[in-house]
């Protein structure tokens, strides 16, 4: 509902509360409505943020999140970034998304 809506000061302040702590999917659906919304610094924010806690380990959902939000930016070296090292770095296996975001 909120990435339709573009209402990222609203996702932000839902991933802010104690419980439930936020999984990969909250990560991911806050991360997109950010960047839909041209913040992609704060999409970007979310996801180091997400490396950190035990319920969102770093997958590919969340990279793929990330490059879109780079993408929508326009700063395509943080995306080649992700793409080329910390997607290996993680162990992780690109997609189709990945490499056409």
């Amino acid at each position: 509902a909120f990435s339709a809506g573009l209402r990222w000061e609203e996702s932000l302040l839902l991933m802010r509360r104690p419980w439930p702590e936020p999984d990969a999917v909250s990560y991911s659906t806050c991360m997109s409505t950010c960047s839909k919304s041209e913040h992609w610094e704060r999409a970007l924010a979310l996801f180091r943020e997400s490396a950190g806690r035990p319920s969102s380990p770093p997958n590919i959902i969340l990279m793929n999140a990330a490059m879109s939000a780079c993408e929508r930016g326009q700063q395509w070296e943080s995306a080649l970034m992700l793409l080329c090292k910390s997607i290996p770095r993680c162990g992780l296996i690109p997609t189709s998304t990945s490499f056409n975001t």
